[in-house]
């Protein structure tokens, strides 16, 4: 059996690593899947809004969009550690401020 201590170290490195150990590293891995999916959406739609219909008329079929999105989609790692995570989240704050 583990003591406490035990599995207070193990709970740690799980989420310092992104590797679920319990109900609340499944709860957390889902919770950053779902935030990277968010953010994607939220650039896909803020790019399309961004442009003007000049540039529409230039992308033609709008292929350039889809490509971003598949890329950004692709991007997203479902197992991606909490600092890797957090380091990703700070530069997106500071980017857009």
């Amino acid at each position: 059996m583990l003591t406490p201590k035990q599995k207070a170290i193990i709970w740690a490195l799980g989420i310092i690593f992104g590797v679920p150990t319990s109900i609340y590293g499944v709860q957390w891995t889902l919770t950053k899947f779902a935030k990277q999916q968010v953010n994607c959406l939220s650039d896909a739609s803020q790019a399309a809004v961004d442009l003007s219909e000049k540039q529409l008329s230039e992308q033609g079929d709008g292929s350039q969009l889809s490509k971003d999105f598949t890329t950004c989609r692709k991007k997203i790692d479902p197992n991606k550690g909490t600092v890797d995570f957090f380091k990703e989240e700070i530069d997106r704050h500071k980017s857009k401020t």
